[in-house]
């Protein structure tokens, strides 16, 4: 990359093949088309913002369709504003990382432009233009969108498996590696692109230990991939070492499953970009910002028990954020429904669901023992089994799959379940 150059305010670093007598007007429309309020904010967080761009038209339609570009923008606050004046903003080192990882033979888009724009001496926000990709999405998107023909999915899985082996060998850690993360442009085999930097690194060699890590955190996010699927990923990752490598996620991803209950119990302790704390008469609750308290307060308080609702005894408050924050993550991996909020009072407690991500009825006894199985690789539950301990959950696709509903009882420790808690469990369903 080259720069830093002043335009419209801010300073910019273009990619080595730019040149700056084209990328300035590009760089000048965009900053004039953000600071007008025409383009649309597709992410709307605290801190950052998403903007589709169409730079191919004439001037004045930045925000016509279809986008040929993304804007990501970041703001700063506190200490992180002098730490980044320093160091380099988010936009800028990502498309320094992707230059670098590009120049080893990882596939990745690399970024038109970086722009910092900094206030009373300190970084205040910075902008990364990104051209897209025709005809790509990203993984997620792909894979749980829509139901994938038998054929596509299995290609699919192994394409992937080679893919992630390819940029490992090249040195990429990943440290945030989700679906998300990966673009696809479907076919066969498919073209896949790796993206986002910001938590990336590239080394002269990825460790097996960050390498487990990598693929425990996608096989979290790929909740919907069945077991099959699994093994024609890792046949293609790892070939005559597949079995080491299905044992080393396997013992990562409990642990990984307890990291990240701690770090959400310690975010539900205070409002945040999808949920939120607060009191309502004798109630104490945490509660998804998108759901309306008035509904959840119904649901919570009508006298006949609605299926969307799980009463529980009176739960202490770190007793309640753990069950919310535990069912949270079981929904996340295709293991429970999605729960809307937890409420607690000194008589009782109840956790509330999404109406729609719950079906009446109960899985069959193979599905029901398919999803024992998985959880019960991740933590352990109370023994003995009860009746309505399993259910039906709507997936992304909008199938009902076996769920465990009674994340009150998941012991959540780091370790996956003995086989003989496993033996245990699974007599319950004979």
């Amino acid at each position: 990359m080259h720069g830093p150059y002043p335009i419209g305010g801010a300073r910019w670093w273009l990619r080595a093949d730019a040149e700056l007598e084209t990328a300035r007007p590009a760089v000048l429309r965009v900053q004039a088309a953000l600071a007008s309020g025409a383009l649309v904010d597709r992410k709307n967080g605290r801190r950052k913002s998403l903007f589709e761009v169409q730079l191919s038209g004439s001037a004045g339609n930045e925000a016509a369709t279809p986008p040929d570009h993304l804007l990501k923008r970041n703001a700063y606050t506190g200490m992180t504003r002098l730490r980044r004046s320093v160091s380099g903003s988010k936009a800028r080192i990502e498309l320094m990382r992707a230059e670098q990882a590009a120049s080893r033979g990882i596939p990745t888009p690399i970024p038109l432009a970086a722009g910092e724009v900094a206030r009373a001496g300190l970084l205040d926000h910075c902008l990364l233009l990104m051209p897209i990709l025709e005809g790509a999405t990203d993984l997620r998107a792909h894979w749980e969108g829509r139901s994938l023909p038998p054929r596509e999915r299995h290609e699919l899985a192994s394409s992937l498996g080679r893919f992630t082996r390819q940029f490992l060998e090249a040195g990429l850690f990943q440290d945030d590696f989700a679906p998300n993360n990966v673009l696809i442009r479907p076919g066969s085999p498919p073209e896949l692109w790796v993206i986002d930097f910001e938590r990336a690194v590239l080394q002269d060699r990825v460790s097996a230990a960050d390498a487990t890590r990598m693929l425990a955190k996608l096989q979290r996010e790929m909740s919907s991939t069945s077991r099959s699927d699994e093994i024609r990923f890792l046949r293609a990752f790892a070939g005559d070492e597949r079995a080491t490598w299905l044992q080393r996620v396997s013992t990562e991803a409990p642990w990984l499953l307890a990291r990240d209950l701690a770090h959400l119990e310690r975010t539900l302790r205070r409002p945040g970009r999808r949920f939120t704390p607060l009191r309502d008469a004798a109630f104490r609750g945490w509660l998804r910002k998108d759901v309306p308290l008035a509904q959840l307060a119904i649901t919570r308080d009508a006298a006949a028990t609605p299926d969307e609702r799980r009463d529980l005894p009176p739960l202490s408050t770190s007793a309640a954020r753990r069950v919310f924050a535990t069912a949270i993550l079981l929904a996340r991996r295709g293991l429970g429904p999605r729960p809307d909020g937890v409420w607690a009072s000194r008589d009782r407690a109840c956790l509330l669901y999404t109406p729609a991500a719950r079906s009446n009825g109960a899985p069959s006894p193979p599905a029901g023992r398919a999803l024992l199985h998985r959880l019960l690789g991740l933590a352990e539950i109370e023994l003995p089994f009860r009746p309505g301990d399993l259910g039906l959950a709507i997936g992304p696709t909008g199938g009902a799959a076996a769920a465990w509903m009674a994340p009150e009882r998941v012991l959540v420790r780091g370790a996956a379940a003995s086989q003989e808690e496993v033996r245990s469990a699974l007599q319950g369903l004979l």
